[in-house]
């Protein structure tokens, strides 16, 4: 059972370099806006399931692992997704923070690390700085252990840069959610 589950997640790990590749390829391409929203309409389309399947008393498990597989995806392809889709991922990450979930928040910290530290990608300022807002929040209401607060913070960090860099004006608005955040956390 172990080498089985060993082998799907290899075989899951190629899959989503070979999307981030195909991706990477389409950059300044006519492609890449349908092969972005492709990715965007699957997050979307699971998103509605698993919603529609809680009110369907615990119908939704295979759903929900499936945002898992998406989320683990989006880590690599974030980046080089166009604009658009990007602002949609990035609210559909805003929605999935705030259910508090632990195993998607990680994933979506880990998505939104690369897409914070890579130079050249293109993103919507005021829809980053909304969901690294919801972020800071939910630093201060979730316990963190000492390593997962310091890459939150380091998040945050490199992810106003990027607002800053994209649009000061907002950023000077909003970065006092970030700084009250982290005294809280860090007195």
């Amino acid at each position: 059972m172990f080498c089985a589950n060993y082998i799907f997640q290899q075989v899951r790990r190629q899959s989503h370099l070979c999307h981030r590749d195909v991706l990477l390829n389409f950059q300044n391409s006519s492609l890449l806006a349908s092969a972005s929203e492709g990715v965007t309409n699957l997050l979307e389309r699971f998103i509605l399931l698993v919603g529609g399947a809680k009110a369907n008393a615990g119908e939704g498990a295979k759903e929900a692992q499936q945002i898992l597989y998406i989320l683990d995806a989006l880590k690599e392809c974030l980046p080089f997704l166009s604009r658009k889709s990007k602002t949609s991922v990035l609210n559909y990450f805003k929605y999935l923070l705030d259910l508090h979930q632990p195993l998607v928040t990680r994933r979506i910290t880990d998505g939104l690390n690369f897409l914070c530290h890579y130079p050249t990608s293109e993103v919507s300022p005021e829809a980053l700085l909304e969901l690294l807002n919801s972020l800071a929040r939910s630093i201060e209401s979730n316990k963190m252990s000492g390593d997962r607060l310091t890459f939150t913070a380091r998040l945050l960090d490199a992810g106003m840069n990027k607002v800053y860099s994209l649009n000061r004006q907002i950023c000077v608005v909003k970065l006092p959610i970030v700084f009250n955040a982290l005294k809280g956390k860090m007195l």
